[in-house]
């Protein structure tokens, strides 16, 4: 019954998890993944923790194209006004986010919004621009509260990145302060939260995705 369950769940998540362990032969063995237009944008990044990311999180997509939606060849990327990616000529939808150590990546049918942060950087300057009063309550008096605040913040990314304006100055009128739990809906939107020891993960769509961890040695095919 699960099984049937999750068959029926078009939209998906994938995570690749730790990254920054990759080992220089998994990196030039994906490396040979990506497209001539890739290659050329990650060899202009200057750091190796931003090729990672780079690079991790186009073979994701691809991968993620490949196993659950039967698509061999990358299309096509186009940007929307702000930036956000998109298929030209497809009936599929994708979002990306990365942190330090690890990428996530949203497909569907649907349109979507994903994000990612480390919970370990400082927020207390971008408080009581980013939260509501609501918010700033529950952070305040949480035992944990980074936690809440990254949580928070993924969620309102994750929601302006699925509408496609990316973050703006209206994040404190979003108020998440009343849900707790893990899925919710909110303005009829599906969000989903992952909270792990190193990142808060948050997903908005119109419907409740499968979530996949996957390997480097899964995506190196």
């Amino acid at each position: 019954m699960i099984g049937e369950l999750y068959n029926s769940i078009k939209t998906k998540i994938l995570i690749l998890d730790n990254i920054q362990d990759i080992s220089e032969e998994q990196y030039a063995d994906i490396y040979e993944l990506l497209s001539e237009e890739r290659k050329e944008k990650v060899n202009k990044l200057r750091f190796m923790k931003d090729k990672v990311q780079s690079i991790s999180a186009y073979c994701l997509l691809k991968y993620g194209l490949k196993r659950f939606y039967d698509v061999v060849e990358m299309p096509n990327f186009l940007y929307h006004k702000q930036h956000k990616p998109y298929f030209k000529d497809s009936n599929i939808f994708f979002n990306l986010s990365h942190c330090f150590n690890a990428v996530c990546c949203a497909i569907s049918y649907q349109e979507v919004g994903i994000d990612i942060q480390d919970n370990n950087d400082c927020y207390e300057n971008i408080l009581n621009y980013s939260m509501n009063s609501n918010e700033i309550a529950v952070i305040e008096n949480s035992t944990n509260p980074k936690d809440v605040f990254y949580r928070y913040w993924t969620l309102k990314e994750s929601y302006f990145k699925y509408i496609g304006t990316g973050i703006s100055n209206d994040l404190n009128k979003i108020d998440f302060s009343a849900f707790q739990q893990e899925r919710f809906t909110y303005k009829d939107l599906k969000f989903l939260t992952i909270s792990r020891r190193s990142y808060c993960l948050a997903f908005c769509g119109v419907e409740l995705p499968e979530v996949i961890d996957v390997s480097y040695q899964e995506i190196i095919i």
